[in-house]
């Protein structure tokens, strides 16, 4: 977790650059600030929380309290060596409602497949035309699957998806999303690792 100090000083330095740049219009610098914040928001949390299912339930909580286009959010954790879901961790903007399923599980597999985002929006649409049918189907009108990936292992997917909005993701959200998904995988794969030393610990005969 100390690889996250690097990070934090990143954003500072990025704020610095664009609060001396007297051109940018006062809307945008908002939105850039906010998206600043919610890196730092989610960096923090990462770091001071270590129960890995509150700490993505927080994180989900930054998302949707940031980017006001999103509507639902969820993390699909996979075991690394099969690939099967071991747990989902989802979030809504409106949690009264049931919305069944909470993601769309061809966008998630497509990226656990590929170990590449996918994403489908009307500002940015990478070809992925293999899960629009179902996208309509559920009546999603926006959708961003982005794989969490630590070195060669795949430790999930991040899942963030806005129904209403065809316009959900914008490419400055798609990059922010990424930069998220690289700390977030380095961060569960720390702590599964810290895991299982533990159970490995546990299971040896005491010296006493």
């Amino acid at each position: 977790r100390e690889q996250m100090a690097p990070f934090l000083d990143t954003v500072s330095l990025i704020r610095k650059n664009w609060k001396q740049n007297e051109k940018v219009g006062d809307r945008r610098r908002r939105t850039r600030e906010k998206r600043l914040d919610l890196l730092s928001n989610v960096s923090v949390t990462l770091k001071t929380t270590f129960a890995v299912k509150e700490a993505l339930e927080k994180v989900l909580d930054h998302i949707l309290y940031f980017l006001k286009r999103i509507d639902r959010g969820a993390f699909v954790l996979v075991d690394p060596l099969t690939l099967r879901v071991s747990e989902s961790i989802c979030r809504s903007t409106k949690p009264g409602d049931e919305i069944t399923p909470p993601y769309c599980e061809g966008a998630v597999q497509q990226a656990l497949k590929t170990r590449k985002p996918v994403v489908y929006s009307k500002a940015y649409t990478a070809n992925e035309e293999i899960i629009v049918d179902t996208l309509k189907i559920l009546k999603i009108e926006s959708v961003l699957a982005i794989p969490l990936i630590s070195g060669s292992k795949t430790m999930g997917v991040m899942y963030l998806d806005s129904l209403e909005r065809p316009d959900g993701f914008r490419m400055d959200d798609l990059l922010v999303v990424l930069e998220m998904s690289h700390r977030i995988a380095l961060a569960i794969e720390e702590t599964r690792i810290a895991s299982e030393i533990s159970s490995i610990a546990e299971k040896l005969p005491s010296t006493d």
